[in-house]
C-alpha cells in the first residue's frame, strides 16, 4: 500500500479500506484520532481512534463471515451518520 511518504505515488493491485488505511493507523504508536465527533445541538462530543475503528471492522469482518458471507464477495452496506458506525 502506497502512503503519502512514497516519492511516487504508486497504485496498488488490491485495496481495502480497512486493512491498508484504518489497520495501518492502528498499528502506528499511540491513540491516534480518527474522528471527532459532535452532536448538531454540539451536547455530546466523541473522540473515536483508529483502534476503535479497527476493532470493530474486525467484529462486523467476523460476524459476516458466521452468517455465510464469503470473503471476496462484494457487499455495500448503507448505514446512518452516528459514531456507533
Amino acid at each position: 500500500m502506497a502512503h503519502f511518504y512514497d516519492a511516487v505515488p504508486q497504485r496498488p493491485d488490491q485495496f481495502n479500506f480497512a486493512v491498508d488505511v484504518v489497520d495501518y493507523w492502528a498499528a502506528q504508536p499511540g491513540e491516534l484520532e480518527a474522528m471527532y465527533w459532535v452532536s448538531k445541538d454540539e451536547s455530546q462530543k466523541r473522540s473515536l481512534t483508529f483502534k476503535y475503528f479497527s476493532r470493530q471492522s474486525h467484529r462486523v469482518s467476523v460476524l459476516l463471515q458466521r452468517l455465510g458471507v464469503k470473503e471476496s464477495e462484494t457487499m455495500v452496506m448503507i448505514l446512518p451518520r452516528i459514531p456507533a458506525w
